[in-house]
């Protein structure tokens, strides 16, 4: 049952309080929308946190996405879908501090490469990180929101929409706008959350990731404040909606979209539903170099395979590779 609040959102609360302290969390909540949003997003550095910071997880998702552990996506995406082609322009919608642009724009085939963030701070970092690559005169980082970017007619031979779109709304909306930005051939790449919209997970797979906590030993429950992780849990749409109202907004949705508005050349799975669960807020613990974390993570991994394989439970995490089509079709 999709609830505005549920019980455990009160523990959740009390550790964000105990983290953050009651002024700054009353501030950060009681804000305009716009400047819930922006606050969640204006970090520049951050413990790790999410199953993506551990590597064994990363070579993981590019062994999935390219058939290679040590092949990056965009590299997989350059060999596939644009050997050879030169002097490409390229849009990135939430770059945040632009560590996935520098890895486009290193590849050597893009002209220009525009990039936006809603966050000043996060532009600030990534206009830096370019100088520092010598990639300045290629990537072009400005403050800017999908929803108001005027995407000129057929500007762009790829957009880039990499983690991004679970936080847009109304889909539909956007799609058209990065259709009409697409050259009548152009690409669309995503990689991105596709679950349940506003995490309203499933009860099979809080089932599954529940049971695997009950497996872990205790030292690697533990968070970084030294508090044991005990549960996962359903949160209320409402607490979700409070601590940032753009999260998972329309995430379920976004598959039906793409294929919608474009032609939908390839979808890679590549998992998320158990391990993004399991490992936040923990994943500090399992990023040693150590015997007992790589059995573990294995053992995790081999888990939601076998799930996944089976069709017990569905990937939230995909990797998108779509295709402009004539406006008529639309």
């Amino acid at each position: 049952m999709n609830l505005p609040v549920r019980l455990s959102d009160f523990f959740v609360l009390y550790r964000r309080i105990k983290d953050k302290g009651a002024r700054t969390l009353l501030i950060k909540t009681m804000g305009s929308k716009e400047k819930r949003i922006k606050s969640s997003w204006s970090h520049t550095t951050k413990p790790a946190s999410g199953w993506w910071d551990i590597d064994a997880v990363t070579k993981r998702i590019q062994l999935k996405v390219t058939g290679d552990h040590e092949m990056e996506i965009q590299s997989y995406f350059l060999k596939k879908y644009a050997a050879g082609a030169q002097n490409l322009r390229a849009l990135s919608l939430g770059c945040g501090t632009g560590g996935r642009e520098l890895a486009w724009a290193r590849s050597g085939q893009f002209r220009r490469i525009d990039a936006f963030d809603v966050s000043d701070t996060r532009i600030n970092k990534a206009v830096s990180n370019a100088q520092d690559a010598e990639l300045a005169g290629i990537l072009n980082f400005f403050v800017g929101d999908a929803k108001e970017f005027p995407f000129s007619t057929e500007q762009y031979d790829l957009i880039i929409a990499e983690g991004i779109l679970h936080h847009l709304t109304p889909l539909g909306d956007i799609m058209e706008k990065m259709r009409e930005g697409l050259k009548p051939n152009g690409y669309l790449v995503v990689n991105d959350f596709v679950g349940p919209s506003r995490f309203q997970w499933t009860d099979r797979q809080l089932e599954i990731v529940n049971a695997l906590h009950r497996l872990l030993p205790r030292r690697f429950r533990r968070r970084y404040d030294g508090s044991i992780k005990r549960k996962v849990y359903r949160p209320g749409w409402l607490s979700v909606w409070l601590s940032d109202p753009s999260e998972a907004a329309e995430s379920s949705h976004i598959v039906a979209n793409l294929r919608q508005f474009f032609s939908v050349l390839e979808i890679r799975d590549y998992g998320g539903t158990i391990l993004h669960l399991l490992l936040k807020d923990i994943v500090h613990n399992f990023m040693a170099d150590d015997t007992a974390v790589d059995r573990l993570l294995r053992l995790c991994f081999e888990i939601e395979d076998v799930l996944l394989d089976s069709k017990e439970i569905e990937s939230d995490y995909k990797f998108i590779v779509c295709r402009n089509k004539p406006r008529r079709q639309s």
